[in-house]
């Protein structure tokens, strides 16, 4: 059980991180002039995305919560790491000390 809930634990970073990576990346490419396009974007210019303020809009707006909850999801352990104890002989104080 603890396996399935580190790699459910990975998998989820895995999105959560891309995602916010992967939108802030792209966020500010949409507005770069690119004199290939084929349409002007609502700027009044050539660029990457036809949507070009609207599109970095979206991106922001994706990366924010993204990045949010990645850092909420890194905060939590993806499982309890349980020691096993181990007990020594007693010592001279007739109780028992634990291995380190």
């Amino acid at each position: 059980m603890c396996l399935l809930k580190a790699i459910l634990w990975t998998l989820g970073m895995m999105f959560l991180v891309g995602g916010c990576v992967s939108s802030a990346v792209f966020a500010p490419l949409t507005l770069v002039q690119d004199s290939s396009a084929s349409k002007e974007c609502m700027l009044g210019y050539r660029a990457h995305c036809s949507f070009a303020p609207a599109s970095t809009l979206v991106l922001v707006a994706t990366a924010v919560p993204l990045g949010w909850a990645s850092l909420v999801l890194w905060g939590r352990k993806p499982f309890e790491l349980r020691l096993t104890e181990k007990v020594t002989k007693p010592s001279f104080g007739g109780r028992n000390r634990l291995a380190r």
